[in-house]
């Protein structure tokens, strides 16, 4: 589209660079979006100390997700960390495959801790998970 030579336009309006820009089309800014409202990071009952890193999260706080290709188990599995790249444990199978392939295209995803609290022994941390680029 760049050697596209435009001759409709008459005594030249715009100058290179505009043109460039108005055959490439406006990049608009970006907003976050929410892909899940809520979901629980799940495994959280196979990590150690669990209970003591997720006394430390408050709602709100930014969780990093990040890709685990070489899971055995799961080939879209993605990892839940707290701010300070603590494991938390994995976005649930219902939605990791969706969220896996737009980290894989390079897109920023991130997890916002929504509250922290116990269900019969079982620390259950939920979250949303935002598109943030």
């Amino acid at each position: 589209m760049y050697g596209t030579r435009v001759t409709a336009l008459p005594n030249k309006m715009f100058d290179n660079k505009t043109l460039k820009l108005l055959l490439r089309g406006p990049r608009m800014p970006s907003k976050p979006v929410c892909l899940i409202e809520s979901t629980a990071v799940a495994g959280t009952h196979h990590v150690a100390r669990i209970r003591v890193l997720a006394s430390g999260l408050r709602a709100g706080e930014p969780l990093f997700l990040k890709r685990d290709a070489r899971n055995p188990y799961d080939p879209f599995s993605v990892e839940v960390f707290d701010g300070s790249k603590r494991h938390l444990g994995y976005l649930t199978c219902e939605y990791n495959e969706i969220v896996s392939r737009l980290i894989d295209g390079g897109r920023k995803v991130i997890g916002l801790v929504k509250g922290v609290s116990e269900v019969d022994g079982w620390v259950k941390i939920d979250m949303a998970v935002v598109l943030n680029d």
